[in-house]
């Protein structure tokens, strides 16, 4: 049997812009290029120069475009950024003031929605079910 032989399109990068809601949905892209031996790191940090912009931008262009500081400013940007405990304040209000202030404006659906978004977020965090209610209480 041969196979069908389908072109599909180009992947466009996703922009990181700083706000760490959009940590993930970059990440989730950018870190097959992280993870490529077969790429330099040079061109790497080529890479995370055209796939960012505002605060994440100006704290990355800080850095020398060299082989040494690419490990280096990735590891800085995921503490600035992607801190797994300050994800998780985040992600613990914003659910609370999705219930408690803003539900009143969204349809059941957007509702719904959001509320699955963040909690898979929290989920991708390691923040069981069961977990969430501490969370909260601590953040509240």
């Amino acid at each position: 049997m041969d196979r069908l032989s389908i072109n599909l399109p180009k992947l466009e990068l996703i922009d990181f812009d700083g706000n760490p809601k959009n940590w993930f949905s970059f990440w989730s892209m950018f870190q097959k290029i992280d993870e490529d031996p077969k790429i330099e790191d040079d061109l790497k940090f080529a890479y995370l120069m055209q796939t960012t912009k505002g605060k994440a931008f100006d704290f990355v262009q800080s850095y020398h475009v060299s082989k040494g500081e690419y490990k280096t400013v990735i590891k800085n940007l995921k503490t600035r950024f992607a801190d797994d405990k300050m994800l998780i304040e985040l992600y613990v209000r914003e659910l609370l003031k999705l219930i408690l202030n803003q539900s009143h404006n969204m349809s059941f659906t957007d509702l719904v929605d959001q509320l699955d978004t963040y909690l898979r977020c929290l989920e991708n965090l390691g923040v069981t079910k069961e977990k969430y209610g501490m969370h909260a209480v601590s953040v509240s």
